[in-house]
């Protein structure tokens, strides 16, 4: 187990290994939907957050509708009603002991109590003060989710000059988006999991 001191240490050198987790159905499975409303306000229809994804990158909104993710915004839902998906919580807590730099880098803005959201991962013994939450959510630009995840993964590339970055996610476009990112960074081993809905997972 490293110390903490080691532990500052490896985070602030050059090189070494990033993992980069999804949350919402790669870590746990939620119950929050983000739903499709119209200009009136009306659901027109509720999607989980691989639907979401999908309907996302391939533009399906409509003129005149917009997402509502009021519903993650409660971290108390999240924290009281989000199922573990224990595999890869297994992961999170192997990776941080082996000494590698993790991410959770969630299409998700900000929620409202942010001792609770992350109590919900230090209940399955993940120590929080050694991962670091990216909410792309709260990213004011055009792109999509997956276009911002990757934006996230080339800056801290850009920062600290991996030899090898894992991400996993449930989402395929994301994962693509991920992969593009080997254009811009050549000498950094990118390796895509796509991660099933039992945690088992699947390189792409």
């Amino acid at each position: 187990m490293l110390t903490f001191t080691n532990y500052l240490s490896e985070m602030t050198k050059v090189g070494g290994q990033l993992h980069v987790f999804d949350i919402d159905d790669t870590l746990v499975h939620p119950t929050a939907k983000i739903n499709v409303v119209d200009h009136t306000g009306k659901v027109k229809h509720s999607l989980s957050t691989s639907e979401y994804a999908e309907h996302e990158a391939h533009k399906k909104l409509e003129p005149g509708h917009r997402y509502d993710f009021s519903e993650f915004r409660s971290a108390k839902k999240f924290h009281d009603e989000s199922k573990p998906i224990h595999p890869m919580l297994h992961r999170v807590r192997k990776a941080i002991k082996a000494g590698h730099h993790v991410i959770f880098n969630t299409a998700r803005a900000n929620l409202d109590n942010k001792k609770t959201f992350l109590d919900t991962f230090r209940k399955h013994g993940i120590d929080m003060n050694k991962v670091h939450v990216i909410r792309v959510g709260n990213m004011k630009s055009r792109e999509s989710a997956a276009q911002k995840k990757a934006r996230v993964v080339h800056g801290y590339i850009n920062k600290h000059k991996y030899s090898k970055v894992h991400m996993y996610d449930d989402s395929k476009p994301n994962l693509d988006s991920f992969k593009e990112l080997k254009k811009a960074h050549p000498n950094t081993e990118l390796v895509a999991h796509h991660v099933r809905s039992d945690g088992s997972t699947r390189k792409v």
